[in-house]
């Protein structure tokens, strides 16, 4: 389940707030009584509320105000203490009356709105319940949409988030992650709150605001949660700006203020933008978007940035790669950017490490998809510079690279074994081994097959240097080549970065004898 962060609870030393010790205090603190009771208890408050409503007698409401916050506590007392009467709890009238008093800001205030929200929250959420609560959460949410819930919720979030500074946060937080609640019990609510343009609206606002706080991470929370949960949102929300209001959330985050004293957990927040961009990224016309943002050179600057490091390095880099799939425009834009950034993609050392989202395997696999592609985009007055990356450091991006052509090989040669006496059509075996790693092998290829070509002879004795450590040849490389042209176009593959003259090319080189 995709949900938004919570409120970090701040405790002193001598409070307990294990779940035991909480469910005890709620027992000292609250009589116990059965669902019925609950139920007209709730009701005689609630007419009593409504009627001294009508009369504006300030301390009558207030005390009233207090008594009905304090009978909404106990739903959410009840479905700890008493699991088994949860179906009761949520079908009892007083649901539909807590929806009722959401809906009027004259008759309810922020503070009893940020409760009966609470309430909701607690009652759809999922997380800690037994099985036969498993069971009623989807009912009660089918209930609630039944009710309009969903567009009573939305229409709360204004009215917090006026009062952001104010505890206005916790209303904001328990609205979204209710909303979220529903999407994960009902996922056909994540459509209908995606074409709710006053929720989308409200949530790129909280996210494009400058202002650090709550609201932007429950919103980014929420935002990811709609575009996770369906195809259709991620079009939609693509069209309404959402690409564009991501990338600038990226670039305000990308320098850490040490003097924000929000509590903030910019950490949460970095990563989830990052995923929510690459949920975005699926749609072709949002690759668009990206490069008509500036896309390309925000992320070409994340990678550069030297105080994220690692962190968020193979999460740029993934971006890019996918970003330039099939998408001339951003294609174009990256082989331009990042020639003009003296290729500025490689890591600082070719020992990647794993990064927040992403294992070093995906690291690399998106880098080499992004040096095959430059291998095929860049100019022919600009490869020295391409070839200039590969000479730094005593070679070492040719020794990786080698390195990771070899262990794909073996990957591959070892399936082909187990393979062997197997009868299974070519066309089959052939998409067999496009998921066991082919199309990274073939990319290793491609590069190989460039470096080779240069004809430079530091970067051909290097290759086959690397190739004999491994008791390889270049015949393994030319192998992969040749299956490799031969399947072009197949399929509607893609030349990845190299047309099929090209390819023959390397191959052509590659049988040639070395004469350095």
């Amino acid at each position: 389940m995709v949900t938004i962060t919570s409120l970090p609870i701040t405790t002193t030393k001598e409070e307990d707030t294990t779940p035991l010790a909480l469910v005890m205090a709620s027992q000292k603190r609250y009589v116990p009584e059965t669902p019925d009771q609950l139920q007209s208890s709730f009701q005689q408050t609630f007419d009593d509320y409504n009627k001294t409503r009508k009369y504006d007698e300030p301390c009558e409401i207030a005390d009233l105000e207090n008594k009905l916050i304090k009978i909404i506590l106990k739903f959410r007392t009840f479905k700890l203490m008493y699991p088994k009467d949860y179906p009761k709890i949520v079908n009892l009238p007083a649901m539909g009356s807590m929806l009722e008093l959401l809906k009027h800001d004259n008759y309810c205030g922020n503070r009893l709105a940020s409760y009966i929200l609470l309430a909701f929250k607690d009652l759809t959420n999922d997380n800690v319940l037994v099985e036969n609560q498993r069971k009623g959460v989807p009912l009660f949410v089918e209930a609630l949409i039944d009710m309009g819930a969903l567009d009573v919720f939305v229409s709360t979030l204004e009215r917090f988030r006026k009062d952001d500074g104010g505890g206005g946060g916790d209303g904001v937080f328990r609205a979204l992650q209710t909303i979220a609640h529903m999407i994960f019990h009902q996922p056909n609510v994540a459509e209908a709150a995606g074409k709710k343009t006053e929720l989308i609206g409200l949530l790129l606002d909280a996210i494009k605001t400058p202002r650090r706080g709550y609201s932007r991470e429950y919103a980014v929370g929420l935002l990811h949660t709609l575009l996770l949960s369906s195809m259709e949102n991620r079009r939609q929300l693509g069209e309404m700006g959402t690409v564009t209001v991501i990338l600038n959330a990226i670039s305000s985050l990308e320098d850490e203020d040490e003097d924000d004293e929000d509590e903030y957990d910019e950490e949460y927040v970095l990563e989830t933008l990052f995923r929510c961009l690459f949920l975005l990224l699926e749609h072709l016309e949002n690759r668009v978007r990206f490069a008509d943002a500036g896309g390309v050179q925000l992320i070409i600057r994340i990678i550069q940035n030297e105080e994220l490091g690692y962190y968020y390095y193979g999460s740029a880099v993934a971006a890019l790669d996918i970003a330039v799939k099939d998408c001339q425009a951003a294609s174009d834009k990256f082989v331009n950017d990042v020639v003009g950034s003296d290729i500025a993609i490689f890591p600082a050392s070719m020992d990647i490490p794993p990064s927040t989202m992403h294992e070093k395997t995906e690291i690399e696999e998106h880098l080499v998809s992004l040096i095959a592609l430059l291998t095929g985009g860049i100019a022919e007055t600009q490869k020295y510079i391409l070839l200039k990356k590969f000479l730094e450091n005593e070679c070492e991006k040719i020794t990786w690279l080698v390195e990771l052509f070899i262990r794909y090989f073996k990957q591959l040669e070892a399936l082909m074994k187990r393979l062997k006496d197997k009868q299974i059509d070519p066309s089959e075996l052939y998409n067999i081994q496009l998921r066991y790693g082919l199309p990274t092998l073939q990319l290793f290829a491609v590069i190989l097959g460039y470096l080779w070509l240069s004809k430079n002879d530091l970067v051909c004795h290097r290759i086959e240097t690397e190739l004999s450590h491994h008791k390889s040849e270049k015949k393994h490389v030319r192998d992969i080549l040749s299956e490799y042209r031969d399947h072009v176009g197949i399929g509607g593959e893609s030349v990845e970065g190299a047309a099929k003259t090209v390819i023959e090319e390397y191959i052509d080189s590659l049988e040639e004898v070395s004469v350095y």
